[in-house]
């Protein structure tokens, strides 16, 4: 895990044709009550492909012990049917302290659906299966993302992206955000994540991003 992050900050080195974003963002209560959190997603598109990777690492701290230490680092890789169906293959390292096997792999592949496309609201639905592979073993598992973005200002967008994962234990990740642009390339945001794995987790935070 000590190099999570260094990785995860390599990923999003930015190249012309590519889009980026990074974000870094967190609570300071007091002395004992710290929570960081670094998240990045790169992505580029030719023709009917689309390739993404995305990651995140959260740290929290309580009374000067660690609560949570976990993240997550994805490579995705989208195939154009049409301009509303494609089908993916997803392939994800995930690292979670508190699981009694910290360390595992998923990979997936499914079938995507973009129900909604207009100039202010996009929402995606995506099905799949695949393998989790963790200490004890392969398990098969049965995946649904749903993806909503919707534009309220020319400035604020709400963002929520809703996983979970059904095999041998059951996976739920979901994150909304409510971003304001300060600029073109800078935003600032609240950010909210909730993770059941197998504990369920609740983190808040102030995120500030940045687009290049």
């Amino acid at each position: 895990m000590k190099h999570f992050l260094a990785l995860l900050l390599l990923f999003t080195a930015a190249t012309a044709e590519a889009k980026t974003k990074l974000s870094v963002g967190g609570i300071l209560v007091d002395s004992d009550d710290v929570t960081v959190i670094v998240s990045g997603e790169h992505s580029y598109e030719k023709d009917r492909w689309q390739w993404i990777a995305d990651g995140e690492y959260t740290y929290k701290s309580r009374d000067g012990e660690t609560y949570l230490n976990r993240g997550f680092i994805g490579g995705k890789a989208n195939y154009a049917l049409d301009s509303r169906q494609y089908t993916f293959a997803d392939t994800r390292y995930d690292y979670n302290s508190t699981r009694g096997a910290p360390e595992k792999i998923i990979g997936a592949v499914g079938y995507g659906y973009k129900l909604i496309r207009t100039s202010k609201t996009k929402m995606s639905n995506e099905v799949s299966v695949g393998v989790v592979k963790d200490l004890t073993g392969y398990d098969p598992i049965v995946r649904n993302s749903l993806w909503v973005q919707h534009k309220f200002a020319e400035k604020t967008t709400f963002l929520n992206k809703f996983l979970v994962e059904y095999g041998k234990t059951t996976f739920i990740r979901n994150q909304t955000e409510l971003n304001y642009a300060i600029t073109k390339n800078l935003t600032f945001g609240l950010k909210n994540t909730y993770v059941k794995d197998p504990l369920s987790k609740n983190i808040a935070s102030f995120n500030l991003g940045v687009n290049f």
